[in-house]
């Protein structure tokens, strides 16, 4: 940043540019973040949702097949 050789009260146009530019990169990051959690909370979501049925369905057949195994019959 180039400063006049004069002195100048109070943030000058560079200070302000900065200031703006922080804010984005601030407002950017959160808006970043408020996208991604839904994402992810719908991504969880999605896997309980498939692996909880599968559960349900793979664990009995197992149990019936360790059951016929064991019992000989």
């Amino acid at each position: 940043m180039n400063r006049p050789s004069s002195p100048i009260i109070g943030p000058t146009k560079d200070d302000i540019l900065d200031d703006r530019q922080w804010v984005l990169a601030i407002f950017t990051q959160a808006t970043t973040v408020l996208l991604i959690l839904p994402v992810r909370m719908i991504a969880i979501a999605i896997s309980v949702v498939i692996t909880v049925p599968m559960m349900m369905v793979v664990i009995p057949l197992l149990l019936a097949i360790a059951l016929i195994v064991t019992t000989g019959s």
